[in-house]
């Protein structure tokens, strides 16, 4: 399927409708903000989870292994740009998502760009969704230890409801075989998109 700002719009704007009358009702406008893949791979190599995997060597080559395309960084959502008016952004490498998704069909790229979607929306109103579903915040709170670990869960607890995660964990492992197998061999913990049981459990608080 052909990757196109035209295709990126509308799955936020589908992303947005299933979220805005399943989740909460988002209380400013959200748009995405298309990056040089350059600045979206630098910044990806500083978050802390990546750069632990990077200096373990985890990656042999992060550049061409990184598989995700689209972020939502802390100057993304801030106070001050709600105060003023201002949406919210979801940033994109367009380029990295041309070539991700470059061999999927054309269902396939939809459904996983509506769940990329849906996913970064949670991580834009993190702080409404743990008001507002706040058992199921507190029930993944007790398990994990480190808040980066928390909200990816959150996040992925909602697009795995709300989307289609058999179709969409079957292309995770697909797009990252490699490094599956790698975690595997080297028995790294990370939040797995294809644990059912756990996901279907927290699907009860929301």
């Amino acid at each position: 399927m052909k990757i196109t700002k035209n295709t990126m719009q509308e799955s936020l704007d589908k992303a947005l409708e299933i979220f805005s009358k399943n989740v909460i009702k988002p209380n400013c406008s959200v748009i995405i903000k298309y990056i040089n893949d350059e600045d979206f791979i630098a910044s990806a190599k500083d978050t802390q989870f990546n750069s632990m995997l990077i200096n373990s060597k985890f990656y042999e080559d992060f550049d061409k292994e990184y598989k995700s395309f689209a972020a939502v960084y802390p100057m993304d959502k801030t106070q001050i740009i709600k105060l003023m008016g201002l949406p919210y952004r979801i940033s994109i490498s367009l380029d990295r998502a041309k070539r991700v998704l470059s061999k999927e069909s054309t269902k396939n790229t939809k459904e996983y760009l509506l769940h990329v979607f849906f996913h970064e929306l949670t991580h834009l109103f993190e702080d409404e969704i743990k008001d507002k579903y706040s058992e199921c915040y507190d029930i993944i709170s007790n398990k994990y230890n480190s808040e980066n670990h928390i909200n990816e869960m959150l996040a992925e607890t909602f697009s795995y409801k709300y989307t289609d995660h058999v179709r969409c964990d079957e292309m995770e492992k697909r797009l990252n075989y490699k490094l599956y197998k790698r975690l595997n061999n080297q028995r790294i913990n990370i939040v797995h998109h294809d644990d059912e049981k756990e996901m279907t459990e927290y699907m009860k608080y929301i």
